[in-house]
């Protein structure tokens, strides 16, 4: 043996052994063990990045109160010290709060949460006086303090039109005297409720038909109703838009088709028939509640539906004046997911897909995105119109399959939503690893629509994917446009599977969003009047503009109402 080498060999284990696990890492090429340096930040990056930091820290401080320090400007003020003030505060004004009942913070959140804009774009601290029963708005330059208080008043008259209750109201179209029936017929829903009550699926007019003389008389009555219902929801719909103008949030005005369930209703409904004005008073009691499904019932996949529009010339035309013939209109795309956050909260994120011509194909990529709380829109102000005669029996196979003789009620409804103005760093991911391909997918009806992957980041759980489809088209000679959607649903983030096909009718006028905006961030200068003439402008000198608007409603309802006739017949049992 060599006691040298022996000696060598010992010395290299004890030198390996006292080595730091840095240096054998890298000795035995195990580089991963490494954290990820910063990489190459750019000084516009760096500059970037500086900007948010201040900006973040600057509303943190005005949301909080503030130091005993800040207040050495009210003696410093009277020792004429300098221009050195402009930190410290030297103005503050009070809020006489206007209810002894009712604490701020029961409308403007816990620590006065809603008043957060205010207080950062301001630059103001905001906190409740007790002893004062006002709301104290203190900084370091007088004229925030006069911008403050009117955004205050602002948040006040926005929090009171948030308070407001949503507001329901049915309307049970007349029937005409050819249909008229002496019994108003519930058909119930055969799944399973929850409730006590189970779910008025639809209503069938039944019992005997109305004499030669009723019919006379119900024919002169029946137009009196229907003037009054119109004029009452004239009324109500323009009491509503006056209670809401003051919501900092825009308004949104839509004309959806579907079937009317009622959830709600007086018991003894249930197992016995109403006459017709039993059932519209009923209808018109505030305990009664119906909502109206937007799923167009036996077209899952609106392809009928699309093909009726396109022959139907004489009724619409291309919404893109640039399109000249109806073949030619492509369906837009969007991506809806519906998520909830760590903390239980919900959100619903919607993006735009945009396809780029390349060689003739589309290449899809995510475009425009919008950020709000809850998953579903909130509802402001609904007006469900249902119409009894898409129930007339005809035989007696229409009797037992009522649901196969089906046609369509409508609602107008006033929505908001709760947008994010400044969504945080994993929402931006959520979208950001959003990847369309490339190719696009076909479904079952030959109808190609986007396939998007998702990567879901931590702290969000993805409850549902929505990949929609929107073809819009426009009534002749009126403002009014009709979008058929189509919805691709995933109830899971894997949308690699076959997903759930829906269809959805709406009209509306393309001026709506804008007039019902807020103008120069004041929310009572939207562009509406008391009359509500520019929401329904009129067609011509021989009629109103909101009777032009429900002939236009009436019109698309043909067309729905036709295609339903063809499915049903398709569907109806030998």
């Amino acid at each position: 043996m060599n006691p040298q080498r022996d000696f060598e060999s010992k010395h290299a284990r004890v030198i390996a052994r006292q080595q730091p696990q840095w240096s054998r890492s890298i000795a035995s090429g195990a580089v991963k063990q490494w954290a990820r340096g910063p990489g190459l930040i750019t000084n516009a990056r760096a500059e970037a990045d500086r900007v948010t930091a201040e900006e973040w820290t600057r509303r943190q401080t005005f949301r909080s109160l503030p130091t005993q320090n800040d207040f050495k400007a009210i003696v410093c003020l009277c020792l004429h010290i300098g221009p050195r003030l402009y930190k410290l505060i030297i103005s503050q004004a009070y809020y006489l709060w206007p209810s002894q009942e009712i604490h701020p913070s029961e409308i403007l959140g816990n620590s006065l949460k809603n008043l957060d804009p205010i207080r950062e774009t301001c630059g103001i601290y905001i906190d409740w006086d007790a002893s004062m029963q006002s709301l104290r708005l203190r900084s370091s330059d007088g004229r925030m303090v006069y911008e403050a208080l009117e955004g205050l008043k602002a948040a006040l008259r926005d929090a009171k039109a948030q308070a407001a209750g949503i507001e329901h109201l049915y309307i049970v179209q007349p029937p005409s005297m050819m249909a008229m029936t002496s019994a108003v017929t519930p058909v119930l829903s055969q799944v399973p409720s929850l409730v006590r009550q189970p779910v008025i699926e639809s209503v069938a007019l039944t019992g005997h038909k109305l004499s030669t003389q009723d019919r006379m008389k119900w024919d002169k009555q029946r137009s009196l109703l229907v003037a009054k219902q119109w004029q009452t929801c004239y009324t109500r719909m323009m009491d509503a838009f006056e209670r809401l103008r003051s919501l900092q949030t825009p308004l949104r005005l839509r004309v959806n088709f579907g079937a009317m369930h009622i959830s709600t209703y007086k018991k003894d409904f249930q197992g016995i028939s109403y006459n017709f004005d039993k059932f519209a008073n009923m209808m018109g009691e505030s305990r009664t509640k119906a909502a109206l499904n937007k799923q167009i019932p036996y077209l899952p996949d609106g392809i009928r539906l699309l093909d009726e529009i396109r022959s139907a010339r004489d009724v619409f035309c291309p919404a893109d004046s640039t399109t000249l013939s109806m073949d030619d209109i492509k369906p837009r795309h969007g991506l809806v997911i519906l998520a909830c956050t760590s903390v239980y909260e919900q959100l619903r994120l919607e993006a735009d897909i945009d396809a780029v011509q390349n060689g003739g194909d589309d290449l899809f990529q995510i475009g425009t995105t919008h950020y709000n709380l809850h998953d579903t829109r909130q509802s402001r102000f609904n007006v469900g119109v249902m119409d009894l005669e898409r129930y007339v029996p005809s035989t007696i196979i229409c009797q037992l399959h009522l649901k196969w003789t089906r046609k369509f009620d409508w609602s107008v409804e006033l929505v908001t939503d709760a947008q994010i103005l400044k969504p945080t760093r994993d929402l931006q991911n959520l979208i950001g690893m959003c990847k369309p391909s490339t190719t696009g997918r076909v479904d079952s009806n030959g109808l190609l629509y986007p396939s998007v992957s998702l990567s879901t980041p931590p702290g969000i759980a993805i409850d549902e994917v929505l990949v929609k489809s929107v073809t819009r088209y426009r009534v002749l000679r009126t403002p009014f446009l009709v979008e058929i959607t189509i919805y691709h649903r995933w109830n899971t983030p894997d949308t690699a599977g076959d997903p759930l096909t829906q269809c959805g009718v709406t009209l509306y006028n393309k001026d709506w969003d804008l007039l019902l905006s807020p103008r120069d961030r004041v929310p009572d200068l939207r562009g509406f009047s008391r009359g509500l003439d520019e929401l329904f402008p009129s067609l011509s000198d021989n009629q109103s503009g909101f009777a032009g608007f429900v002939d236009s409603i009436t019109r698309v309802q043909g067309i729905l109402s036709k295609v339903q006739e063809t499915v049903s017949e398709t569907n109806r049992p030998s």
